[in-house]
């Protein structure tokens, strides 16, 4: 698959190395921190990192350092949010607090041979996303999640032996949190109705079969 997309890239772009981004119409700052810095750089990791780990919501009095102090490279997120779209930080938030139940993968035993690779796969994994120069945009949470997100199902599966309370209040919180984040991206936000977009995607689908 390396392969094929560096293919596809000298096909696109006449160099095996060149994925496009020098040609993405994004806001001004993306393009600019892309063009001074690059697409991966070590002085985008304290932004990235303040992100994914303790990014939190838009407080009225927050104890740490607000997300667009520690992401100066960025241009502040400018949306007329309403409502309850207030109080998220479209720039991110804490994978720990968008997902509680990944608190319980510490858990795990560290002496277990899979345990120890999923965590060597997640911090493989998330150097290089912390180098990105973008935390992911508008976002309920840490969107680049999903890179790694199979290692932590992994550590999840070795550390939760049995449903106990706290387990079903995690994954409960979890779910009634992700619940709440299609809510505030897809309907308060952007004014989508995600089932009637299903159900579109759905009539397409079946007009380009049959």
């Amino acid at each position: 698959m390396i392969l094929v997309m560096l293919l596809g890239n000298y096909l696109r772009f006449g160099n095996f190395m060149d994925f496009g981004y020098l040609y993405v119409q994004g806001t001004r700052s993306l393009t600019d921190a892309f063009s001074s810095g690059g697409g991966f750089n070590p002085r985008y990791m304290p932004c990235n990192m303040y992100v994914s780990l303790i990014g939190l919501p838009n407080l009225s009095w927050n104890p740490l350092p607000s997300g667009d102090d520690m992401c100066q490279h960025l241009e502040p997120i400018i949306h007329d949010f309403t409502g309850l779209s207030e109080f998220f930080n479209p720039l991110g938030m804490s994978i720990f607090l968008t997902t509680p139940a990944f608190l319980l993968i510490f858990r795990a035993g560290f002496r277990e041979p899979l345990v120890q690779s999923a965590w060597l796969g997640i911090l493989a994994t998330i150097t290089v996303l912390w180098m990105y120069h973008t935390t992911g945009w508008v976002q309920f949470g840490y969107r680049y999640t999903l890179d790694f997100i199979v290692f932590l199902i992994l550590l999840l599966s070795q550390s939760i032996k049995r449903i106990a309370f706290v387990e079903v209040m995690l994954i409960g919180c979890s779910v009634l949190l992700g619940a709440t984040g299609v809510y505030l991206m897809y309907y308060m936000t952007f004014g989508i109705i995600w089932y009637e977009m299903a159900l579109e995607m759905l009539h397409k689908i079946y007009w380009i079969i049959f």
